[in-house]
């Protein structure tokens, strides 16, 4: 599927000038673009966040328009995870190489993941610290 027909999706029933102020683009662009045009990867981008779809779908890259949420980052769990790697690290003076420290980090990202509720962090932080300090032990 081109850009354009992946951008007459994208519009579906809307009108040029409903679309256009939607992306944020002028009417005259959005005909380009509908003609076959292809956009800069700026505007590309733009248009991508304004619609919500995946910039790799509308580049043609991927088969998906809008990402499962499932698949999506958890940005607070991520950064717990973070938190418990590097406290494991800085008290027990590991000195983790990068490799390793991605490894606990993902691994400890997985786990506290799976003891997530509805999005909501639901965890203590103590036994999330004590799975750490085991993975520890098998990654150095």
């Amino acid at each position: 599927m081109s850009f354009a027909e992946r951008l007459k999706h994208l519009k579906k029933e809307t009108n040029h000038s409903a679309f256009a102020q939607k992306i944020g683009i002028s009417e005259a662009l959005l005909r380009k673009y509908l003609n076959g045009s292809d956009p800069s990867l700026s505007k590309a981008a733009q248009i991508a966040k304004r619609t919500g779809c995946s910039l790799a779908w509308l580049s043609g890259t991927e088969d998906t328009p809008f990402p499962s949420k499932q698949n999506t980052l958890d940005h607070l769990v991520l950064e717990q995870s973070i938190v418990c790697v590097n406290e494991v690290n800085r008290e027990q003076k590991l000195e983790l190489s990068p490799s390793q420290i991605a490894k606990l980090t993902t691994t400890s990202y997985q786990h506290i993941k799976s003891m997530t509720n509805h999005g909501h962090v639901s965890y203590d932080k103590a036994e999330a610290k004590y799975f750490v300090q085991h993975l520890s032990e098998i990654y150095i």
